[in-house]
């Protein structure tokens, strides 16, 4: 891709019948952003307003055109 991914898969280790464990490919996307493009002040962040936190394995980002979001719980 030219540049570093993102690999994104599982592993099922039931064996099959000649004992052998499964993998799976799940995605591979370009990583278009370096952690310094997106540095965010959590000083100016209001705690009740957030969505969803993490302190690791989530990447940042800004989505302008989302207005409302509605949950559903099951």
């Amino acid at each position: 891709m030219g540049t570093p991914v993102e690999i994104e898969f599982a592993v099922d280790l039931n064996k099959d019948s000649e004992n052998r464990a499964t993998f799976y490919l799940l995605q591979i996307k370009p990583l278009i952003g370096n952690v310094t493009d997106y540095q965010i002040d959590m000083n100016k962040i209001n705690p009740p307003e957030i969505l969803l936190y993490a302190d690791k394995e989530m990447g940042n980002g800004i989505i302008e055109d989302i207005h409302d979001v509605i949950f559903v719980d099951p």
